[in-house]
């Protein structure tokens, strides 16, 4: 039998009313006038959980080119790291530098000073690397005690976040066989559970289509609803393209399959370098989960 695990403060506390509301979140944004596009029926901003089975599918890469994708449309996107042990999209956004405010601030503050707008990120960064039309959260640096940023403290941010934008994603951490953290039963699936969609990441490995397959049966075990379930697989070589769609088809009973984005250089490159740009062989996957969301 499907058990529904999911906590019932998650629904209350995404829809409660707060006094921080802000839309100046993204106030002089051009691409912020296009209103509601990608809100859900219950008037929230729709959110992605990316996830996987294993390390180095792509995850991270997948959540940046979601967000890019969804702003370039003109979506008021806010982008968030919930790997708190391992934030990596700060550096990936060449923030690591600066003194901007983390998802640690929200956690001894207010959650809006933790969302960083799109002219605080560009300000930062090098203008050579190109614009940045999304906003984000990032994960708290190494250093700060993990305890203080609760699962509470990312519900709270992506309760704001989800009344200040069209669309909220939300970049994971590896979904292990067993919780070690307790993020997966305490954030990951009460907000599936409840309306948020998930995008599964695998590459082209035994391990990598294995380990996500039994992270779907996982899910739907707790309370998924499948319909909101996608799965890619990423970084696919030439020669195992047929392979990589065969090995597709095999979660198609427990998700959407989006297909294959092909292995390509360019993506790492403009990762390393701190570029945000679509990749084509990634755009059309991507563009397909959007649209379904």
């Amino acid at each position: 039998p499907v058990v529904n695990r999911m906590p019932a403060s998650w629904a209350a506390q995404q829809s409660q009313p707060w006094t921080d509301d802000a839309s100046g979140v993204f106030d002089g944004f051009e691409e912020s006038k296009i209103r509601g596009t990608g809100r859900s029926t219950s008037g929230l901003a729709s959110m992605i959980i990316v996830y996987s089975g294993k390390g180095g599918v792509g995850k991270t890469t997948t959540s940046v080119q979601l967000a890019e994708i969804a702003a370039e449309a003109g979506l008021r996107v806010i982008l968030i790291d919930g790997n708190s042990g391992q934030g990596d999209l700060r550096t990936c956004l060449r923030l690591n530098q600066s003194d901007l405010p983390t998802i640690y601030d929200a956690a001894v503050g207010e959650p809006r000073t933790a969302v960083l707008t799109p002219d605080m990120i560009n300000a930062e960064r090098n203008q050579a690397l190109g614009t940045v039309k999304f906003a984000f959260v990032s994960a708290p640096p190494e250093e700060l005690e993990e305890d203080v940023v609760t699962n509470d403290v990312y519900k709270k941010v992506i309760a704001y976040a989800r009344r200040n934008a069209d669309l909220v994603i939300l970049d994971t951490q590896i979904i292990e066989a067993r919780d070690r953290t307790g993020v997966v039963d305490g954030l990951i699936i009460p907000a599936l559970v409840h309306d948020a969609w998930g995008v599964g990441v695998a590459e082209m490995s035994n391990v990598g289509v294995n380990n996500l397959n039994s992270r779907l049966r996982l899910l739907i075990s707790k309370g998924v609803p499948a319909d909101r379930l996608m799965t890619l697989i990423n970084k696919v070589p030439t020669e195992q393209a047929e392979d990589a769609a065969r090995a597709g088809a095999m979660m198609r009973s427990k998700s959407t399959y989006l297909g294959i984005g092909m292995f390509d250089d360019s993506i790492r490159n403009d990762m390393n370098a701190g570029r945000v740009t679509v990749s084509p062989t990634l755009a059309g996957p991507l563009n397909a989960a959007l649209l379904r969301v």
